[in-house]
């Protein structure tokens, strides 16, 4: 068994880009083919038909005002340093219910769908505000390389443009689906699991830019799709709030609270990184991940409070 196991760590991506045409772990990337085949109901599914095929979709915008209470309180924040082309905001408790508010008030219906396709309850695990510089080599800086995010698939992430995004501010780009194995023959080298692509001007026709105005949402399931956080021109930067979701299995105790988990762990905002999300969707080894699926798979079939 452990040799299985050994052999199973050792090609985990590179089984993952021949089967999957993906750089997450090819055990997570069987367990979201088995959660969609045993446990996700696809005839939930109305606002969200491209998302669930496709990985990713615009689902519209969220109110200026939002946007501005935001960037009011960001503006005190010296975001100008370029000593780092990468500047992390601090998430304070304004922005926090600031975010909460907006979730609330714009994401209800979205929430729902999602709960009703994943057969399990969604939590906002994590926050985070970004602003990437642009730079002169290709050194990199922010995820500026193709990569796929190492989670199962019940991590969601949204992105929220606060200003507007044109391909000059250095929008974050995806593969589609359907393109990734062409992607993958144009740029992929050996045992490379971040990938800079090259200049070949067919990947501008694989390549999907996620431009768009002030306030836009994208949604994306980073664990399925090649993406990255492109390079803006240099003098310009953009700036991009991130949301990060888990659909967690329900539990009767539960009460229909998004914000439940991230409020029962009050310094998941003075993190660097987000604990909240690897804890629930970054599943150590084989057996604890069948545990997980099994766990799923058995909440499915609760009545949700």
């Amino acid at each position: 068994m452990k040799f299985i196991t050994n052999l199973i760590n050792k090609y985990n991506k590179p089984l993952s880009l021949k089967f999957f045409n993906n750089t997450n772990l090819f055990t997570y990337n069987i367990f979201n083919a088995l959660y969609k085949k045993l446990i996700a109901k696809r005839d939930k599914v109305n606002i969200l038909k491209r998302f669930i095929e496709d990985g990713y979709q615009k689902i519209g915008n969220v109110p200026k005002s939002f946007i501005n209470d935001i960037n009011s309180n960001l503006r005190k924040q010296n975001p100008n340093n370029v000593e780092n082309p990468l500047f992390r905001y601090e998430v304070d408790r304004e922005i926090e219910q600031l975010t909460k508010d907006m979730i609330e008030k714009n994401f209800s219906n979205i929430i729902e769908e999602m709960e009703e396709f994943y057969q399990a309850s969604m939590k906002l695990t994590y926050i985070r505000i970004n602003r990437n510089h642009g730079y002169e080599s290709n050194e990199e800086k922010f995820s500026n390389y193709f990569h796929t995010d190492g989670y199962i698939f019940t991590m969601i992430k949204f992105f929220i443009n606060l200003h507007d995004v044109t391909e000059k501010h250095g929008p974050l780009e995806l593969i589609k689906k359907r393109n990734a194995k062409d992607f993958l023959k144009l740029n992929y080298k050996i045992n490379e699991f971040r990938i800079f692509p090259s200049k070949n001007e067919k990947n501008n026709e694989l390549i999907y830019k996620n431009t768009g105005k002030q306030g836009d949402v994208l949604i994306c399931r980073t664990t399925e799709l090649l993406h990255r956080a492109s390079k803006p021109d240099i003098n310009l930067f953009r700036d991009m709030l991130f949301l990060e979701f888990v659909l967690v299995p329900k539990k009767n105790e539960y009460k229909k609270n998004i914000f439940s988990i991230c409020e029962n762990s009050p310094d998941y905002l003075k993190k660097l990184d987000n604990p909240v999300s690897k804890k629930l969707s970054k599943i150590k080894g084989i057996t604890n991940l069948f545990k997980v699926f099994l766990e799923y798979k058995n909440s499915s079939k609760i009545i949700q409070i």
